[in-house]
């Protein structure tokens, strides 16, 4: 007995429901004259969409189309749409906090590092206190470094060649 590969069985169905062009359709017709096994499958397919057609249930609406499909729209829109007593929250509503919040933290930050600099003694000039020596790992760069007592900062110039 003779297996009909998917492929076919799918080409039969097509061509049960009038779906295959004409010389794909004049194919099938010559495979169903030579082969039984084709054959039967046929008259099964048919057996079965005979079968269904005749005893599906038809289920009707009792409003019209549109009614029906309004119906479920308003019934989305009343689920999307928030309650009056609920206050949404924008999902981007926490960045306006963010600035004043990250302005006075930089502020905090300048003062608690700018005590380090701005006071106290400041070494003379000459001494190895005011250039420290930097140990460095690349042959081809220089550092230079600059300070200024009276704006309270420090440079560093870092450039490689």
């Amino acid at each position: 007995m003779k297996i009909i590969d998917f492929d076919t069985q799918l080409r039969l169905q097509s061509y049960l429901d009038g779906e295959l062009d004409p010389a794909q359709a004049k194919e099938m017709a010559e495979l169903l004259a030579k082969d039984s096994q084709a054959h039967l499958l046929l008259q099964e397919l048919k057996a079965t969409s005979v079968l269904l057609s005749g005893n599906e249930p038809a289920l009707r609406v009792p409003e019209s189309r549109e009614f029906y499909w309004s119906k479920i729209a308003r019934a989305i829109a009343h689920e999307m749409a928030p309650a009056p007593h609920e206050r949404r929250r924008d999902p981007i509503s926490w960045l306006g906090w963010l600035v004043p919040v990250s302005a006075a933290g930089l502020v905090v930050l300048m003062l608690s590092v700018g005590g380090q600099f701005g006071s106290g003694p400041h070494p003379r000039a000459g001494t190895s206190a005011e250039a420290p020596e930097i140990d460095s790992p690349l042959d081809d760069t220089s550092v230079m470094s600059f300070h200024s007592a009276t704006e309270g900062m420090t440079v560093v110039w870092i450039s490689s060649y």
